[in-house]
């Protein structure tokens, strides 16, 4: 049984069938989050920085806080869907964490037809900080269907 974050995006909602899916195989803390509220990381971070997680899972602005949490919180694997990596449609206050001296293994899930997040610009956005990381493209568009996120842990544990 692994134990997942697993940080929903901007427009989404805590919990869901994706997150039912996940906590009826592992233990998974999917906290509701706000990204509006201008402390948001420094809150996540101070909830989970002292427990232990095999897996950060984060789907669009919820990709981008795994990406940066997996810089201060240990974790072997980051699993993102269509991350809001290279930009944001709201500003983001991410306070200055002692880095981790870890390269987790970065597994992105991208899918080809994204109006929100351009997934060229997010490998770019990798390939420019020189951060190794893994590509599965799909034929959709921002939303990740459920049969991916359960393919994309199938592959990590």
């Amino acid at each position: 049984m692994q134990r997942i974050l697993y940080l929903h995006g901007l427009e989404s909602k805590q919990g869901g069938a994706k997150v039912n899916y996940l906590a009826s195989q592992h233990f998974v803390y999917a906290p509701a989050l706000n990204y509006r509220e201008p402390h948001c990381f420094e809150q996540l971070y101070n909830q989970i920085s002292t427990h232990t997680f095999d897996i950060f899972i984060g789907s669009s602005m919820g990709g981008y806080f795994a990406f940066e949490l997996s810089k201060v919180v240990p974790v072997k694997n980051v699993i993102l869907l269509n991350p809001a990596l290279p930009y944001r449609s709201i500003p983001m206050l991410i306070p200055t964490f002692t880095l981790l001296n870890q390269t987790p293994h970065y597994h992105l899930h991208l899918g080809k037809n994204d109006p929100i997040i351009n997934p060229q610009a997010t490998i770019m956005f990798l390939e420019q900080q020189q951060i190794p990381h893994q590509v599965s493209w799909y034929d959709y568009g921002h939303r990740t269907p459920i049969e991916t996120i359960i393919q994309a842990v199938q592959k990590v544990t």
